[in-house]
């Protein structure tokens, strides 16, 4: 399987594909005037056209980060792709209108927002744990209590979980 990938680098040193940010941002803009229709494109003077294109490759240059990692995954009929971007975090003003638009509401929602989103992790989380343990106990062949999960909710869960398991082959 072939796996594509290139990293961004400006600040640091490491190993890997280095891209012309200039040309990108060229590349970017040509390609955003060449979706303007054409009836519309042909009334601009050269002058206007290289003014957005200018504008165009400053907004692309200026979304610059210091770790840039693309990886793209080909897989039969579909291709998936995972970016990784870090650097400095250029966005105060954005954080503190989120922050002022968050303290706009009433405490008493946001500390049941915030009691809602605790109790449902910690209750999946509890249930996990819950089943993970009883699956274990149940494949090591212990029988502590006379009434079973299957007999409470009408799902065999250790059966469903055995035959999941039996249809794994470990000697390949």
């Amino acid at each position: 399987m072939f796996i594509a990938y290139s990293i961004v680098k400006t600040s640091f040193t490491g190993t890997g594909v280095i891209k012309d940010r200039n040309n990108a941002s060229q590349v970017f803009a040509e390609y955003t005037i060449s979706r303007i229709p054409y009836s519309v494109r042909s009334t601009l003077s050269d002058e206007q056209l290289g003014a957005i294109r200018d504008a165009l490759a400053a907004q692309q240059s200026s979304s610059k980060h210091g770790l840039d990692f693309r990886l793209r995954v080909p897989l039969f009929f579909r291709a998936y792709y995972f970016v990784v971007l870090g650097g400095r975090d250029k966005r105060k003003f954005v954080v503190k209108l989120e922050l002022q638009r968050v303290n706009r509401l009433p405490k008493a929602m946001v500390r049941i927002f915030y009691l809602l989103s605790v109790a449902i992790v910690t209750s999946g989380a509890a249930s996990a744990i819950f089943l993970f343990l009883y699956l274990a106990k149940s494949f090591l062949g212990f029988d502590f209590f006379s009434v079973h999960l299957s007999d409470l909710i009408g799902v065999d869960i250790y059966g469903h979980a055995r035959q999941f398991f039996s249809s794994w082959s470990w000697n390949d």
